[in-house]
């Protein structure tokens, strides 16, 4: 039943009427000659700026219905279905997309799950019970995702919400997808936001400066591969070592989801441990991974620390960072 689908497609972001509807099969499974290369090129290139543009000049469509404008009020014909993104600037800690992509399938509500035009996010294709509660219905799949860790974008929550075009070439898909019956009234709260404080005796140049390079963690220190949890239909993306090490404590601190940065010497700290001790990409995944948990965290401040602390000469010891960790009831 979810095959005929039908919806409203707008020739760009910037458009603000349709008088065209397409297959909303065709236009997710079917690649297309211009558009899919548009997106790899999106996927490619580092300039946001450029990343930016390109995606505004893409077509999209409004998943949940036929609109005559892009606006709620404007809408013809609900489809019966709502699209939830999951963006990875709000959810750092789910690195493997492929894996989270599979493991979300296995919810029998999820008709669709394919990565979003950018290549770094994802989003859900879900049958919903009652197209006048659409609002109440993204309310519940909100906080049902919260409570396995994972944030979704609040903007879903408007029944007019564009879908650029996208392409995966290994989306999940469920044709027998059940329909989601839970609805909520109140969406989530947002967390009360709060600034990391600050130690007016820390200054970065006061910071022990070495020439010593930090001694290298053997091979079978490496941290393990991503480990899948499907309990209950619960996904949890963790990530484990084989011993315990730093690599054990950083696991246990995701895992927990406690914040140990608050504090700007602490957090500094665990940075340039990170910054010198780990891989580039494997430590700046891990520390956006940490500081999430503060409730001011931005990706881009962290991945600015990042960069500065792979420049400078200081060296935080383990002890450093083993004693940070004891004022948050972690041993390593």
């Amino acid at each position: 039943m979810y095959k005929d689908k039908t919806v409203s497609k707008f020739d760009n972001y910037q458009t603000s009427s349709s008088n065209e509807t397409v297959n909303i099969w065709n236009w997710l499974l079917v690649e297309h000659p211009i558009y899919t290369p548009r997106v790899m090129e999106i996927r490619s290139t580092t300039d946001p700026i450029r990343k930016k543009q390109l995606k505004s000049l893409l077509p999209a469509i409004t998943i949940s219905g036929i609109f005559s404008k892009r606006e709620s009020s404007k809408i013809i014909e609900h489809s019966g279905l709502i699209c939830i993104d999951i963006d990875k600037k709000e959810n750092p800690i789910l690195i493997d997309l492929e894996l989270v992509k599979k493991e979300l399938a296995k919810k029998t509500y999820i008709l669709y799950c394919g990565i979003s035009v950018g290549g770094e996010g994802l989003f859900c294709v879900i049958p919903i019970a009652f197209t006048d509660k659409h609002k109440q219905h993204f309310n519940a799949l909100e906080k049902e995702f919260l409570e396995i860790g994972i944030i979704v974008d609040k903007q879903c929550s408007d029944v007019s919400r564009l879908r650029g075009y996208s392409y995966d070439y290994e989306p999940n898909i469920n044709w027998n997808a059940t329909v989601y019956g839970s609805t909520l009234e109140k969406s989530t709260e947002t967390p009360i936001i709060k600034h990391r404080e600050s130690n007016s005796n820390f200054k970065f140049e006061s910071a022990v400066q070495t020439n010593v390079e930090p001694k290298k963690l053997s091979n079978d220190e490496l941290m393990a591969s991503m480990l899948k949890s499907s309990i209950n239909n619960n996904v949890k993306v963790l990530l484990t070592t084989k011993s315990s090490d730093i690599r054990g404590l950083f696991a246990s601190v995701i895992e927990s989801k406690i914040d140990i940065t608050d504090n700007c010497k602490d957090w500094f700290d665990i940075c340039c441990y990170l910054a010198k001790n780990f891989e580039p990409n494997e430590g700046r995944d891990l520390f956006q991974a940490i500081s999430q948990f503060y409730p001011n965290y931005k990706q881009d401040e962290c991945d600015d620390k990042f960069n500065e602390c792979l420049r400078n000469k200081y060296y935080p010891s383990y002890g450093t960072i083993s004693e940070i960790a004891k004022k948050y009831g972690f041993n390593c």
